[in-house]
């Protein structure tokens, strides 16, 4: 994505298809890597060393030749470096990074003094960023225009502020239901190739000595218990297999009647996931989890950073670009809880208080788009929340 207003040398998380040397790419997460095309040669690379090895062994197993050692210039977390745009055009950018296993980035970018851009991707790990004592400083005064994904926050006519269950504790659930009633069976887990680090190790955690990862995925994951793909064909009464990809309903009934094994698909796709239907001879089941941010994730971040301006982050896989008025009146802090109007008290009768605090989660959209792939999209004054403030 480009941001219109800071420059065309500024790329996140994208690969243009056109070389120019004097572009500089912001890689703050791997998700969907394997989907994008790469061109056949890459400008300068802006990144952690977490992401960068990742990004360099994913070239070596798919061949790419356009990645050269000089590619990186390398971010040192909670750490700020200028970055030179054009003559008396320079710029400091300041990176959070993730405590959890996907080591995703944030992005602070001062001109002048003054922050003007938070680039949050699908940065999740608030809590370690605000007890950074250099964050806290950045954003104490404001800025001017965060930038967020707002492809799983719901609009305004299917808000509802009520609590659910977050998405990753509710996929482990479902998996915990299946692998309970299915005991003494093998599982097969389909994942995408990145993005779904700390869904492995959550599961692991879970499922003590029993997860094993197969294929490209044990290739990228810091997890320790490692198989070879023949285990899968294999009977390991127990045993959880995680591999990247994905699985139709064809194939998981084959494996199932040659090797008895359960297949599991996990996808963002809240389309394609279908309700737990429990019984001896079901071998196939879909499950909904995406690692990026939800409503909640993004109301803690909009709440601490105050930005005057809030726009979504828009690629090839996330159009949602206007953000609702639910997510924007956290600009201003923590919304205002209304009460309801209270009856008339009798002289004697005591007083109940009774706050209500909202905690918000969104359903699941899910939503891509080829749009873009040469230049980049670029946001409007328009989509952003500035006709709804």
């Amino acid at each position: 994505m480009k941001l219109k207003d800071l420059s065309d040398l500024i790329i996140f998380d994208a690969f243009p298809l056109t070389y120019d040397p004097k572009q500089k790419i912001i890689l703050t997460h791997l998700l969907h890597l394997e989907e994008q095309i790469l061109p056949q040669k890459l400008c300068t690379i802006y990144t952690t060393r977490n992401l960068a090895e990742k990004f360099k062994k994913y070239c070596e197993i798919t061949n790419y030749k356009g990645l050269f050692t000089d590619n990186f210039c390398y971010l040192e977390p909670y750490n700020f470096i200028d970055i030179i745009i054009e003559k008396q055009h320079t710029l400091q950018m300041f990176t959070c990074e993730s405590q959890d296993a996907d080591h995703n980035l944030m992005i602070l970018i001062r001109e002048n003094g003054k922050l003007n851009y938070i680039y949050a991707g699908n940065f999740l790990d608030t809590r370690t960023a605000l007890l950074n004592d250099d964050f806290a400083k950045w954003i104490s005064q404001g800025v001017e225009k965060l930038y967020v994904n707002l492809k799983h926050v719901p609009d305004d006519q299917l808000y509802k502020s009520v609590q659910k269950l977050p998405l990753l504790a509710q996929c482990l659930k479902d998996i915990d239901t299946i692998v309970e009633y299915h005991e003494g069976r093998t599982f097969a887990i389909y994942l995408n190739l990145f993005g779904y680090e700390n869904f492995i190790h959550k599961l692991s955690n879970r499922f003590p000595k029993r997860v094993a990862l197969l294929s490209n995925l044990s290739i990228f994951s810091d997890y320790s218990e490692k198989r070879d793909d023949k285990l899968l064909e294999k009977l390991d009464v127990g045993r959880i297999f995680v591999t990247d990809g994905v699985i139709s309903e064809e194939k998981a009934k084959e494996n199932f009647e040659k090797h008895g094994n359960i297949s599991i698909n996990v996808r963002a796709d809240s389309a394609s996931c279908l309700p737990i239907g429990l019984n001896k001879g079901n071998h196939f089941y879909r499950l909904c989890y995406s690692p990026e941010p939800n409503t909640f994730d993004l109301q803690l971040l909009v709440c601490l950073c105050k930005p005057k301006r809030l726009y979504g982050i828009i690629d090839r896989f996330n159009m949602k670009s206007k953000p609702p008025k639910h997510l924007i009146e956290y600009c201003k802090g923590i919304p205002k809880v209304s009460k309801k109007p209270q009856q008339q008290q009798q002289p004697d009768a005591k007083l109940e208080n009774k706050p209500a605090l909202p905690v918000i989660l969104g359903p699941i959209s899910y939503n891509q788009n080829q749009q873009g792939a040469h230049r980049g999209p670029f946001l409007d004054d328009c989509e952003s929340d500035e006709d709804n403030s």
